[in-house]
C-alpha cells in the first residue's frame, strides 16, 4: 500500500461523513473493521434527527447538532436519502414535568433552535395524553443505513478498506491485523465504540472516562387509536452508569420509514438504557412490560400485546457529557460521539476539516 495523506479509522456515519467532506480535496483511506459500514452504533439506533434543544449552550453537542440538523436535511433532499421532517412533541404529565418543559424551551432559545413552542399535544397527536407539550418542528427521522451508504457512495476520492483492524499505531505508521503496514500524514480516529482503544494505540497515556450504555428498543404496529405521525418524547430522565448520572431522553415513540420513504405502520419504543455494560453486550434485558409502563402515562391506548422486542444498540458516553473532538499531534480523536452524533455527522465532518 502506498503512503496515504489522511487515514480515517471507522466506517460508521461519522467516518463516512468525514470521508465525504475531505475526499474531494485530499487522498483519503477509510479503514473499517466490520464488513458492513455502520454495523455498530450507526445502524443500531432509531434514526431520529435531533433539533438541539437538550444540550448545554455553546457545547459541541449543541452547536454541531443545530448546524448538522440543517445540513442533514439538505443532504437527504439533494441525494435521495429517505427522511421525514416529522417534528417532535415532548410531553409533560405532571407539574414537575411542566417545569422541565419550560426549562427546555429556554434551552432551545439559547441554542438557536427555531420554532419551538408550548402546545396542547392533542392538537398534534390525538392519541397522546399530556398536561402540556413542547413542539419541536425541526426534529425528524432518517434511514441511518441509507445515509451511511450514500455518504460512502459519494466519497468518490476515498478508498475504503473493510474487514481490516488497526492493531498498532507508531507515530505516523499504521499496522493492520493482516500484517500490512503503511505511513500516513494524518490519522482521524472515528472508531465509535472503540475510539478510546485507537487513541491509546497512539498515546497509551490517554484516558477519557467513557461509559458504555446499552439501549434496548421495542416496536408496535399502529391501530387507529395508537397511530402517531411524529416523534413523541417524555421529559429527559437520568440513568446511572459506573456510579455517575447521565441524562437520557427516556423511552419515546419514533415512527419508521417504509421502502418508499413514507411513514410506515411500525413505531419503535425506546431506548431503555442500562449503564456500565460491555461494549458487545447486545442482549435484551428489558421486557415488554417495562416498555409499556414507560409510555402508558402519555400513550394510554397501547397494550402489552401490541409490543414486541426490537433491536439493541450500544453508545459510549463521556463523563464530560459532550463530544470530545481534539487534535493529538498527527491524530484527530473523536471520542464519546453518542446521540446526537447521527444528526451532527455532517457538521462534525466540517469541524474536523478546520482542525486539519
Amino acid at each position: 500500500m502506498s503512503d496515504i495523506p489522511i487515514t480515517v479509522i471507522g466506517g460508521g456515519v461519522i467516518g463516512c461523513a468525514i470521508a465525504y467532506e475531505l475526499s474531494s480535496d485530499y487522498k483519503v483511506l477509510l479503514i473499517e473493521k466490520n464488513q458492513i459500514p455502520g454495523e455498530n452504533q450507526s445502524s443500531r439506533n432509531s434514526g431520529v434527527i435531533h433539533a438541539g434543544i437538550y444540550y448545554e449552550p455553546d457545547s459541541l453537542k449543541a452547536r454541531l447538532c443545530v448546524e448538522g440538523n440543517k445540513l442533514l436535511y439538505d443532504f437527504c433532499e439533494e441525494n435521495g436519502v429517505p427522511y421525514s421532517r416529522t417534528g417532535k412533541l415532548i410531553v409533560a404529565t405532571n407539574t414537575d414535568e411542566e417545569k422541565c418543559l419550560e426549562s427546555l424551551l429556554d434551552r432551545a432559545n439559547e441554542n438557536g433552535v427555531p420554532g419551538v413552542e408550548l402546545v396542547n399535544s392533542l392538537e398534534y397527536e390525538p392519541n397522546v395524553s399530556s398536561n402540556s407539550a413542547l413542539y419541536v418542528p425541526t426534529s425528524g427521522i432518517v434511514d441511518p443505513a441509507s445515509l451511511v451508504n450514500k455518504l460512502k457512495e459519494l466519497s468518490t476520492g476515498a478508498n475504503f478498506l473493510d474487514k481490516s483492524k488497526v492493531v498498532c499505531i507508531n507515530e505516523n505508521k499504521i499496522t493492520l491485523d493482516s500484517g500490512e503496514t503503511f505511513e500516513t500524514d494524518l490519522i482521524i480516529n472515528a472508531a465509535g465504540l472503540y475510539a478510546e482503544d485507537i487513541a491509546k494505540l497512539a498515546n497509551p497515556q490517554r484516558s477519557y472516562g467513557l461509559t458504555a450504555f446499552r439501549g434496548e428498543a421495542a416496536k408496535f404496529y399502529t391501530r387507529e387509536d395508537t397511530k402517531v405521525s411524529m416523534n413523541v418524547y417524555p421529559v429527559p430522565r437520568d440513568v446511572v452508569g459506573n456510579g455517575e448520572s447521565f441524562q437520557t431522553l427516556g423511552v419515546h415513540l419514533t415512527p419508521t420509514l417504509d421502502l418508499e420513504g413514507e411513514l410506515s405502520q411500525t413505531v419503535t419504543l425506546g431506548p431503555a438504557y442500562t449503564g456500565g455494560v460491555e461494549r458487545e453486550d447486545y442482549s435484551h434485558k428489558a421486557n415488554e412490560q417495562q416498555f409499556l409502563d414507560s409510555v402508558l402515562p402519555f400513550f394510554p391506548n397501547i397494550t402489552l400485546e401490541d409490543i414486541s422486542l426490537h433491536q439493541t444498540g450500544i453508545q459510549m458516553k463521556s463523563s464530560d457529557h459532550d463530544f470530545i473532538i481534539e487534535r493529538d499531534n498527527n491524530m484527530i480523536n473523536l471520542i464519546g460521539i453518542d446521540s446526537p452524533g447521527l444528526t451532527a455527522s455532517l457538521a462534525i465532518a466540517k469541524y474536523v476539516r478546520k482542525l486539519i
